[in-house]
Order: structure tokens, then sequence, then C-alpha cells
């Protein structure tokens, strides 16, 4: 996560330096991902079906709780896990600063 260009500092919210929420818009299937333990939050999203997902990623920065939002396309021939902001993905969230 950044701002202008440079990293910026996560703070704990809920728990964790971040929460990932998947939601396929086919048919609302909902997956909630936790990160890997760590200093960065790496999430590991696998065996998603071939469809178009919304991909939402709350995190908090100076006391402020903030969401990213993402659109990833998962065809056949998806290989699992699948980074954020991987090529076939789409920022949509504006400016989180």
């Amino acid at each position: 996560v950044s701002k202008a260009g440079q990293p910026v500092a996560l703070e704990p919210y809920l728990g964790a330096l971040g929460h990932l929420v998947v939601i396929r818009t086919d048919d609302l299937s909902y997956l909630h991902v936790h990160p890997a333990e760590g200093a960065t939050p790496v999430f590991a999203v696998s065996g998603l079906a071939p469809g178009r997902y919304r991909y939402f990623f709350d995190f908090k920065v100076d006391g402020v709780v903030r969401t990213a939002a993402f659109t990833v396309d998962v065809g056949s021939a998806h290989s699992p896990g699948m980074p954020m902001g991987s090529e076939g993905s789409a920022h949509d969230g504006g400016d989180h600063g």
C-alpha cells in the first residue's frame, strides 16, 4: 500500500494488517481471507472457479480504515494464488490517501 508513490505504515485492524474479501459477481460466492504473518500483508487465494471477482482489501493507516477495490477476471487457465495487482486485475478504488 502506498500514498503518492511512497509506502505507508499499516496498522493492525481487527487483529491483522488487513482483510481481503473476495466476491464472485455471478453468484455472490464469498471468501474472507486473512494475511500470512509478517510485516507486509500477503494473501493467498486459490481454487477460484472461472468468473469475475471483486476483491475488497480493508486496511488501516493513520487511524483510518480504508478499502481498496479490485476486479479480477479468472479464466480456465488461471493459476492458483494469483496475487492482487497482478496482470489481469484493475484497481478502481481511487486515491486512498
